[in-house]
Order: structure tokens, then sequence, then C-alpha cells
């Protein structure tokens, strides 16, 4: 049994009194490895998959929007109550797959409750994305590649709608959720994923140069930064035809991007020559 499992044997029993709620916390953040530069990521989705088991998921709604809402002022990077709302968002994205039903959903749903419910949870996942605090922007992508794995079609449905009019981090957070390789074995995903990352090429060329000393921008450059290579290599044609439509141009910052991923592993294992060629093209001359 691996550390995961074992986390969700420990919390499965609490999940069956919401007074346990107080409990769990108290567990999440003495467990959670914070302050530190990794927290649990075990636990937090061992306390997923625990609460999209309980005997009533709904019933934890409440207290997962409480967590979530836990801001950078009461937990800042670092302190332990940090990891609660880390752990209420990722649940959240398992919890869109079982509809937050009281008896986890097998087939299509016909609650009409399930529209509104379905869809604060998922501005509650969103509202994450924007966050200052980086694991909580981790969170987000983690929340909406377990929605993928059990929705592939809902999940590309929500982030178009995240990429209209969105924010840098919204498209950051776009491009980490997709940059997830069980995902990526759908070619239709693959592909949506290539095409967004385009997209979203397009959008950061686009930003005005005053704008590029942003945090919000740093946080853009550091997504597309590897997550070009995790795309290229599950449709390696089309992601190195993209790299190469790209690698001719002026942009400093979109030059450093591609370099960036030219030289992950991942790509000169994929196509050597072919990533040889196109470091070469960019030059050994830092922009």
């Amino acid at each position: 049994m691996g550390k995961t499992e074992e986390y969700t044997v420990e919390l499965e029993p609490l999940f069956y009194d919401l007074r346990s709620a107080d409990e769990l916390a108290r567990r999440l953040i003495a467990g959670s490895n914070l302050p530190g530069p990794r927290g649990n990521l075990e636990l937090a989705e061992a306390f997923a998959e625990a609460v999209s088991t309980a005997p009533e998921p709904a019933a934890w709604l409440e207290t997962l929007y409480e967590w979530a809402g836990i801001g950078a002022e009461e937990a800042p990077t670092g302190d332990p109550r940090e990891f609660l709302p880390v752990c209420a968002v990722i649940a959240l994205g398992v919890l869109f797959n079982t509809h937050a039903c009281s008896y986890p959903c097998t087939g299509p749903c016909d609650c009409p409750l399930w529209p509104v419910q379905s869809e604060h949870l998922v501005e509650t996942i969103h509202k994450a994305a924007g966050d200052p605090r980086w694991r909580l922007r981790e969170a987000t992508a983690m929340a909406l590649q377990h929605l993928g794995e059990g929705n592939p079609e809902e999940l590309r449905s929500i982030l178009d709608g995240w990429l209209e009019d969105s924010s840098l981090t919204d498209r950051r957070a776009v491009l980490a959720a997709l940059a997830h390789p069980p995902l990526l074995e759908d070619e239709k995903i693959a592909r949506y994923a290539l095409k967004t990352a385009e997209r979203i090429l397009k959008d950061a060329a686009a930003v005005p140069s005053d704008r590029r000393k942003g945090e919000e921008f740093r946080i853009l450059s550091k997504g597309l930064s590897y997550a070009l290579s995790v795309f290229t290599v599950h449709l390696p044609d089309e992601g190195f035809a993209l790299l190469e439509r790209w690698v001719s141009s002026p942009d400093r910052d979109i030059r450093r991007v591609l370099r960036a991923n030219l030289k992950k592993k991942r790509l000169q294992t994929a196509d050597p020559e072919r990533t040889a060629r196109l470091l070469q093209t960019l030059g050994d001359a830092r922009d």
C-alpha cells in the first residue's frame, strides 16, 4: 500500500460525521510538511479521494468552500494553514466528476441543482488560479487535471471559457492543467493542448513591454517554458511544427520560452536532430 492509500484509509472514518471537520483540519495542518519546500501532496490527494467517497460528499462542500476561501493574509506562503485551501481546491476538482451528490453518480446526472452547484465549484477553482501563493495556483492545475481525467470534454469547455478575456495567470493555469501526461494520451486532448498553447503564445507576444515586468507575465512565461515540450512529445510532428513556426520570432521573451523547451531532455530524447537544429536557429547567444 502506497503512502496516498495509507492516508486515505486513515482519513476515511472522519468523513462519517461533519463534526470531524476540525479534526480533519488539524490532521491536514499537522501533516502538511509546511513550512518546507514541498507540501505533502500525497496527503492532499488522499483527502480528495476520501471526501469523494464519503457517505454524503455534498455535505462537505460548505467546509471545502470555507477552506478554499482562506486567503494569503491569513495563511501566507509556507504557513501550515495554507495546506487547507490547497486540499480543498484539489478536492473540488475530484468532486466535479461525482457531481458532489449524496450518492456519487454512475451515469448522466439530471439533478436540477447540479448546474448551479457546478458553476460555483468551477468558479472556486478558477479563483485560485490568480492566487498570489504558488501552491494554490498548482492546486488549480491539479483540480482541473482530476476533472479532465473524468470528463475531458467538460475540461475543454471550461478552459475555452477561461481563455476568453482572461488574465495571464488564467492562461498559465490552462497550460499547467493540460501539461498532464495522462490527459495527453488522448490524441484529441493533445491536439487541443497544442492549439491552445499556440493561442497563448500569440497572447504572450502581444503583451506590451511595460506589462512584461510584472509577476503575472513571469508566471505565464514559466508555464510556457515547460508546457510546450510536454505537448510536443505526445504529438511530435505537430509539436515540432509549432516550434518551427515560432523559432524565428524577434521577440526575446518568446525566444527564451522556446529555448527553455528545446533544452528539456524530453525533446532532446524525442528527436535529437530536430531539437539541435532548432536550438541552432535560435543561436547560442542569450537574449
